[in-house]
């Protein structure tokens, strides 16, 4: 399992990688005080391996919409990494979870070119 810290603008990211197929990896979005923050940009970058996402990255759990730009691809034409960014609505003190698995076209924040 793989763990990153990343601080600034009052949130800490905390992302592992999963070992199951869907979701392909979680990210964990913490408000560190105690009050909900409101509107909050959240923007990180992802390492996906060859062959996890091939239509284009679903992210759930965020009640947001996400913005998906894929950065580089493996030789068979899967995402290699992709910086993803989303405004979180309402940002609840504590954890929220995002979900990033392969989608449909017709889920998609931004279906692979």
């Amino acid at each position: 399992m793989i763990r990153r810290y990343v601080f600034g603008a009052g949130v800490v990211f905390a992302m592992a990688a999963a070992a199951a197929a869907a979701p392909v990896t979680r990210v964990v979005v913490k408000n560190p005080t105690s009050q909900p923050a409101t509107n909050m940009p959240v923007t990180f970058g992802q390492v996906f391996k060859k062959g996890d996402i091939e239509t284009g990255v679903l992210v759930s759990g965020a009640k947001a919409a996400a913005q998906v730009d894929v950065k580089r691809k493996y030789d068979d034409g899967s995402v290699r990494f992709a910086v993803i960014s989303l405004l979180v609505p309402e940002l609840p003190a504590g954890d929220t979870t995002l979900e990033l698995s392969d989608g449909r076209e017709d889920q998609l924040a931004t279906p692979v070119p």
